[in-house]
C-alpha cells in the first residue's frame, strides 16, 4: 500500500505543480497572440498591430462564448457553420499577422465585421434589433478602420463601404433573404443580451482605444514641442552670446563715426560696420521670433507681467533700435506722442515686442528715403498706436500679413514671416485687436489696446531725464546719431564690477562701461566677483548668468545672505520669461538680455545709479 507520503510526490505534487503553471502559460499564451508579427512592422505601427491582434481574440473568444450559449439552447447547423467560420476567421487573422501579412490581415478584418454583422443582424432577427447593427457598424467598423488606416483616402473608403452594409442590414429586414431565426419567447431576453452585450463591448473596446491612441499622440505632441522649445532656448543662448559681440563691439565703433570717415576708406569702412551692425540685430529678431513661435505651440505664451511704466521710453527703446535699419534706407522716423498716455499698466515686454515688430516692419518696407510716421493717441478709453509708411499693397497680401511663415520678399532683410503672427497673438492677449489699412501710397498698421493708466506715478530723475529728449513730435533723420540719455562721461568714477566667463563679451562690455567714464573690474566666474566685493567696492554688478561655478544665482544668494547693498544687474543669453522671473525674485534690480543694446544698458544703468544715488 502506498503511504500518504508517497501518494503526495506521486499525485498531488505533479497536479500542483501543473496548476501553478497555468496562469504562467494563459499569460504566454496571451502574449504571444498580442504580439504576433510585431516584427514585421515599424515600431510606430506596432501598437496598431497589438490592438488588432488583442481585439481579433477577444472578439474569436465572444463568438465562442455567446455563440455557444445560444446554440445550445437553440440548435442550429447553419448557426454553427457561421460559428466555426467567423472563429476560425479571426483566429486566421491573427496567423497572417504572424507571418507578416499585416496590410491582408486589416482588410480581412472588416470583411470580417462585416459579414457576421450581417449574417448574425438577420438570423437574430427580433433578438437583436437593427439600430444597435447600425450603430455597431458605424461605430466599431469607423473607428477601428481610423484606428488601422491612417491615410484619409482608405478611411473614407470604408465609410462608405459601411454605409452601404447599413443599407444591405435595412433591406434584409423587409426582403429576408437571409432566413430569420425565430426563438422561445423564455429565450428571447436572453439571446438579446448576449448579442447587444457583445456589440456594445466591442463598442467600449474600440472606444477606449481610441481615447488611449489620442491621449498617447497629444502626449508625444506635447513632448515634442517642449523639446523644441528646449533646444531651441539652448540653441538660442549659444548664438546670442557671439551675437552680443558682434552687435555690441559694430556700435561701439558706430560710435566713433568722425574719427572713422576721416580715415582712407573710412566711408566704406562705416558701411560695413552699419550692415554688420543691422544683421547682427536681424539674427536677434530671427531667434525671438523662432522662441516666441515655439513657446505660442507648447501653449506656454498665455501668461502676462502686468507693470506700471513709461510708455515713452518703451517707444524710445524701440526706435533707437531700429535706427540703423532706418539710415540704411534712408528713411525718417517721426514720432508724434499724446501726452495724456505717458504712463500706463500694461505687459512692458509685450509691448515693446509689439512696437519693435510693428515698426521695424515699416521700415523694412517702406520706399527708400520716405518717412515712417508712428503716433500712439487716447480714443474712447484706448491707446491706438498706428505705424504708416510709403508702401503699396494688394489686398491678398493685406489678408496674408497674419499667416504663419508668410514673408514679403525684400532684398536687403530676411525673417522668418512669424513677426506678424507674434505681434498679433501679443495685442489679443493683451485683450487688443491690429488691422491693417491702405490709403493710395500708404500703408498702415493700427494697434488698439485697452487703456489702464498707471496706478502710481513712476518718474524718477533717470526718467525725466529719458523724456527730455523725446518731446512730443520727434523726427528721427538718418543723420541723427541715437539719442543720448544723459550727457558724455555718464559713469564718471562710478565702480562697476563685471562677472563674466565669455571673453568676447567682457571685452566689450568693459569697452562701454570705460568710454562712459566708469572705473571697471572684470572677473571671470562669481567665486572671484565674490573675493573682489571688500577691496574694489563696487557701486553696482553686472554678472552673467551662467558661469561656471556658482553662477549669477550663486552670487545674488549671496550677497542676499550677507545684506551687501549692491545692486545687481543679471546680462544673460535666456530670454524665457520664467527665467527672467526667477532672477528678479532672488534679487536682482533688472535682467538685460543680450545681445545687448548699448543705449538701452546706458539708460538702464543710469536709472538703477539714480535710484541708489551713486550719480544724480
Amino acid at each position: 500500500m502506498l503511504n500518504g507520503e508517497k501518494i503526495f510526490h506521486l499525485y498531488l505534487l505533479p497536479l500542483y505543480q501543473l496548476a501553478a503553471k497555468i496562469p504562467v502559460t494563459f499569460k504566454n499564451v496571451f502574449i504571444a497572440i498580442r504580439s504576433a508579427g510585431e516584427a514585421s512592422v515599424p515600431e510606430k505601427e506596432r501598437p496598431i498591430l497589438r490592438n488588432f491582434n488583442t481585439g481579433s481574440a477577444l472578439m474569436g473568444i465572444m463568438v465562442i462564448v455567446f455563440g455557444g450559449i445560444m446554440y445550445s439552447l437553440v440548435p442550429s447547423t447553419s448557426f454553427l457553420i457561421a460559428l466555426l467560420l467567423e472563429t476560425g476567421a479571426f483566429a486566421m487573422l491573427i496567423y497572417l499577422n504572424h507571418r507578416g501579412k499585416f496590410e491582408y490581415a486589416k482588410v480581412g478584418l472588416y470583411a470580417a465585421h462585416s459579414c457576421s454583422a450581417i449574417y448574425f443582424g438577420a438570423w437574430l432577427g427580433e433578438a437583436l434589433p437593427v439600430d444597435m447593427v447600425i450603430v455597431f457598424l458605424f461605430i466599431y467598423l469607423t473607428c477601428s478602420s481610423c484606428l488601422t488606416y491612417k491615410s484619409w483616402k482608405a478611411r473614407c473608403g470604408f465609410i462608405a463601404a459601411t454605409i452601404v452594409l447599413s443599407m444591405i442590414v435595412y433591406v434584409n429586414r423587409s426582403v429576408q433573404f437571409i432566413p430569420v431565426q425565430h426563438f422561445p419567447s423564455e429565450y428571447l431576453p436572453l439571446f438579446t443580451i448576449l448579442s447587444c452585450g457583445g456589440m456594445l463591448s466591442l463598442i467600449v473596446y474600440v472606444t477606449i482605444s481610441m481615447i488611449r491612441q489620442n491621449d498617447k499622440l497629444t502626449k508625444e505632441m506635447e513632448k515634442a514641442n517642449l523639446n523644441k522649445t528646449q533646444y531651441l532656448n539652448e540653441t538660442s543662448h549659444e548664438l546670442r552670446t557671439p551675437l552680443n559681440s558682434i552687435i555690441g563691439n559694430s556700435q561701439f565703433l558706430l560710435d566713433f563715426k568722425d574719427q572713422l570717415q576721416s580715415l582712407k576708406d573710412g566711408d566704406d569702412l562705416l558701411k560695413i560696420l552699419t550692415d554688420v551692425n543691422a544683421a547682427g540685430k536681424i539674427m536677434t529678431d530671427i531667434i525671438n521670433n523662432q522662441l516666441d513661435m515655439a513657446k505660442i505651440e507648447a501653449g506656454k505664451f498665455d501668461e502676462t507681467y502686468i507693470t506700471s511704466f513709461s510708455l515713452i521710453s518703451v517707444f524710445k527703446t524701440c526706435i533707437d533700435y531700429n535706427t540703423t535699419f532706418a539710415k540704411r534706407r534712408n528713411v525718417t522716423i517721426v514720432f508724434d506722442h499724446d501726452e495724456q498716455v505717458n504712463h500706463i499698466q500694461s505687459d512692458e515686454l509685450f509691448l515693446i515686442k509689439i512696437v519693435n515688430n510693428l515698426l521695424s516692419n515699416a521700415i523694412k518696407f517702406t520706399e527708400e528715403g520716405s518717412e515712417v510716421v508712428v503716433s500712439s493717441t487716447l480714443t474712447d478709453g484706448h491707446i491706438v498706436f498706428n505705424f504708416k509708411n510709403c508702401s503699396t499693397i494688394s489686398k491678398e497680401k493685406a489678408d496674408s500679413f497674419f499667416k504663419e511663415y508668410v514673408s514679403e520678399r525684400n532684398a536687403q532683410f530676411v525673417g522668418t514671416g512669424l513677426g506678424l503672427v507674434i505681434t498679433k497673438k501679443l495685442i489679443e492677449q493683451l485683450g487688443g485687436s491690429v488691422t491693417v489699412h491702405r490709403a493710395g501710397a500708404h500703408t498702415s498698421f493700427m494697434v488698439r489696446l485697452p487703456y489702464m493708466p498707471a496706478m502710481m506715478k513712476i518718474s524718477s530723475k533717470a526718467i525725466t531725464q529719458k523724456e527730455q529728449t523725446v518731446p512730443n513730435e520727434i523726427i528721427f533723420t538718418t543723420v541723427n546719431e541715437s539719442i543720448q540719455v544723459l550727457g558724455d562721461k555718464r559713469f564718471d568714477q562710478v565702480k562697476i564690477l563685471i562677472a563674466e566667463d565669455d571673453p568676447m563679451s567682457c571685452a566689450m562690455l568693459e569697452r562701454i562701461l570705460l568710454q562712459e567714464g566708469a572705473v571697471v573690474l572684470t572677473t571671470k566666474s562669481a567665486e572671484e566677483a565674490i573675493a573682489h566685493l571688500s577691496d574694489f567696492s563696487p557701486d553696482i554688478i553686472i554678472s552673467d548668468h551662467n558661469m561656471p561655478g556658482m553662477g549669477g544665482m550663486g552670487l545674488l544668494e549671496y550677497i542676499q545672505l550677507q545684506s551687501i547693498p549692491i545692486p545687481v544687474v543679471i546680462a544673460s543669453a535666456c530670454a524665457d520669461k520664467d527665467h527672467c522671473k526667477t532672477f528678479i525674485e532672488a534679487g536682482a534690480v533688472s535682467y538685460v538680455l543680450k545681445p545687448l543694446n548699448n543705449t538701452s544698458l546706458i539708460a538702464t544703468l543710469s536709472d538703477i545709479l539714480v535710484k541708489h544715488s551713486v550719480i544724480s
